[in-house]
């Protein structure tokens, strides 16, 4: 086990693949532009405090303008693989949504 995490470690920092490399990236990139919405709703969530639609708006906002900019400065910098990373971009976004909802849902329907 020891070996497989130094490899992929090497892998990731060094360069060995590509593509693994592009899609860690991206996969980096989804869960931190997820980072404002989930902060606001950990926030409703666990203190029970009342969202106002502006500061919903703005979490929306920085997690479009964050996500956005992660593609931009990818494609700038990079110049390929630009799709891979916006697919794994968009696919790690999806996947904490997907865990955060089901938290949602289980803290407004508890079991009897």
């Amino acid at each position: 086990m020891r070996w497989r995490l130094r490899r992929w470690t090497s892998v990731l920092l060094r360069g060995g693949s590509g593509e693994v490399r592009v899609i860690a990236l991206g996969v980096l990139a989804g869960v931190v532009s997820c980072v404002p919405p989930v902060f606001l709703l950990e926030r409703v969530l666990g203190c029970g405090d009342v969202p106002s639609i502006g500061a919903g708006l703005v979490s929306v906002l920085g997690s479009f303008v964050v996500a956005s900019a992660a593609i931009f400065a990818f494609d700038a910098i990079q110049g390929t693989d630009t799709l891979v990373f916006g697919t794994s971009l968009a696919c790690a976004f999806l996947a904490v949504w997907a865990i955060e909802s089901v938290r949602a849902w289980r803290d407004a329907n508890p079991r009897r």
